[in-house]
Order: structure tokens, then sequence, then C-alpha cells
């Protein structure tokens, strides 16, 4: 079987806004590898907590979700220090 996936058309113009300033974003600094092995725990804990309760694995569901918890209070710590 083939799917075919139709796409919306954009507009033929881009919109321009005219206050410029309201798109300035602030300077954010680069990640350290503390926040970059944290993001990484937090989006594989994710991933396999919503497989575990798709398959209804409630043990697993429950142990992924504790993960999942730890790391973002971990990650709450270190932006408290910065």
């Amino acid at each position: 079987m083939n799917f075919e996936v139709k796409k919306k058309r954009g507009s033929v113009t881009p919109r321009i806004r005219k206050d410029k300033t309201a798109l300035a974003l602030p300077a954010q600094s680069s990640p350290s590898q503390g926040n970059i092995v944290l993001d990484t725990l937090h989006e594989i804990a994710d991933k396999e907590r919503k497989k575990a309760l798709r398959g209804r694995d409630w043990q697993t569901a429950f142990v992924a979700a504790l993960v999942q918890g730890m790391v973002q209070q971990e990650q709450k710590k270190q932006q408290t220090y910065w």
C-alpha cells in the first residue's frame, strides 16, 4: 500500500512584522555537558514510560516516571545555581 501525505501550501508572500524589536531573542548560553546528559535521560525516560503505558506494563511505567521526576529535580537544581 502506498500512502500519500498532503501538505498545506504556504502563503505566496511571507508576512513581515513591522515591530522588529519584538523578534529579538535574548542571547542563550551554551548548554553545559551536564544539561545535555540530563536532557537525554529525560527524553529516554519519557519514551520508555510512554511505551510501557501503551503495553500496559505498569511497573516499568512507574520506574520510568520516577527516573523522569529525579531528572527534572536535578535540572531545577542546576538552573538555580546559574
